[in-house]
């Protein structure tokens, strides 16, 4: 009987950790169902802040070939949070931060404009209700639990997105490996060069 390569089985699997419940598990799901990987990929919501989320991520990263920690910045880097979350993810090889700042909301409307506006949350929640409108008149509200408007409407334009993030990388960021003296880390996507944002939708 042929031995199982119970090394490459777990070089096979990727993780990704998010504390966001609806917009970006959602979002990943669907965008796991439309690549051609041979990778086993998993996503899972972690009712967590930044440092907790990598800390998870420690404890189960010997499991996987990567582990992929999404989160929005919102109001942590207040308590120093996200700060101390990307030292901790820089101690490991195998785990990834993708963070947003502020919110998700900012990589969505990336699927359509080059996003580089400063927004509280809830102005980007009337952004994308703007957006959406925009697209469909029949769409009056941003819900963040509707998977069939990130589905139709955003996971097809992944694409676009980030093209339109390195727009916004090349104009906003001067050295990606280090965070903004005010403490706020970049977006997700300003922090990551494009060849490492396309590595995340990879998988690699």
């Amino acid at each position: 009987m042929a031995r199982i390569d119970t090394k490459r089985v777990q070089k096979n699997k990727v993780m990704i950790l998010t504390n966001g419940e609806h917009s970006e598990k959602n979002y990943f799901e669907l965008l796991k169902s439309k690549l051609h990987t041979y990778y086993s990929i998993n996503v899972k919501f972690e009712n967590a802040d930044p440092l907790g989320l990598v800390e998870k991520a420690i404890v189960i990263s010997p499991e996987y070939n990567r582990v992929w920690c999404v989160f929005d910045v919102d109001d942590f880097q207040t308590h120093d949070k996200v700060r101390k979350a990307v030292r901790l993810a820089q101690s490991s090889e195998n785990i990834n931060i993708a963070c947003s700042n502020r919110a998700f909301e900012v990589w969505l409307l990336n699927h359509y404009h080059a996003f580089r506006s400063k927004a509280t949350t809830r102005q980007l929640d009337q952004f994308m209700a703007s957006l959406l409108f925009e697209i469909n008149s029949s769409l009056t509200s941003y819900d963040k639990t509707n998977v069939a408007i990130l589905k139709n409407h955003f996971v097809p334009k992944c694409e676009t997105a980030m093209l339109n993030a390195k727009k916004m990388h090349q104009t906003l960021i001067r050295d990606t490996s280090s965070l903004r003296s005010d403490g706020a880390p970049p977006s997700i996507w300003e922090l990551k060069p494009l060849q490492r944002c396309t590595g995340f939708l990879n998988f690699y």
